[in-house]
């Protein structure tokens, strides 16, 4: 009998229901600006190509302009971003793997060595 395993790897992101500050809520200034640099670091800092970083950014401009926000205002603080964060020189063609094991005990860290003796074993740098 022969086994096959297959890994398969899903991004999975909560669904969003519009549910952000409105433009003209009575909150500061201030509050809206860190709102809208808080979604534009997540969504740099999640993604691992310019292409997924491109997608998201482009629908929280959608979601933000159906909160009133000024396309002027998001656009600023996007450009802004991404001047004081260089893109690093990591390839779109480059994939990164992220795993996130729960921890079952001793049995973890017998797991965590395995993984990385795995990785430098198989994985080239």
């Amino acid at each position: 009998m022969r086994l096959i395993f297959l890994s398969l790897v899903f991004t999975v992101r909560k669904p969003s229901p519009c549910l952000l500050t409105n433009y003209f809520s009575f909150t500061s200034h201030s509050y809206k600006l860190g709102l809208i640099r808080t979604l534009v670091d997540i969504a740099y800092k999640i993604n691992n190509t310019w292409l997924g970083f491109h997608e998201d950014i482009t629908k929280l401009s959608k979601i933000l302009q159906k909160n009133f926000f000024p396309v002027h205002l998001v656009q600023n603080i996007i450009n802004h971003y991404l001047d004081c964060n260089p893109p690093a020189s990591v390839s779109d063609t480059m994939c990164t793997f992220y795993f996130k094991l729960p921890y079952i005990g001793p049995f973890s860290s017998i797991t965590q060595k395995k993984v990385r003796h795995f990785a430098k074993r198989y994985c080239n740098k």
